[in-house]
């Protein structure tokens, strides 16, 4: 249970800091009236549409799509990193009870 609880806590920290840092590390296609394009972006930019380069237009934005590139990045940040953190501490907590 501490180990689960130490793997959720790691994930929320992990989005907070990658929804707060404005580093453009993940690619989307971003789909507008008149073209479509491959864009690196920040993930409040890629999930939420908030905070958008000035090359986009609001108005002509159709959709912002991660690519698959982004989406195997995501699933390493939140999933694959919260589960070695939560395992690493749950070793060390295990091993100072014995």
């Amino acid at each position: 249970m501490k180990k689960l609880l130490i793997g959720i806590s790691a994930a929320v920290i992990l989005f907070g800091f990658f929804y707060v840092y404005k580093g453009e590390i993940f690619e989307a296609v971003i789909v507008e009236d008149n073209g479509t394009y491959t864009k690196d972006l920040p993930l409040s930019s890629l999930l939420f549409q908030q905070d958008l380069p000035e090359f986009v237009s609001e108005e002509r934005l159709v959709e912002i799509t991660p690519t698959l590139k982004s989406w195997v990045l995501m699933i390493a940040i939140f999933l694959g990193m919260p589960i070695m953190i939560a395992l690493r501490f749950g070793k060390e907590q295990s091993n100072e009870n014995s």
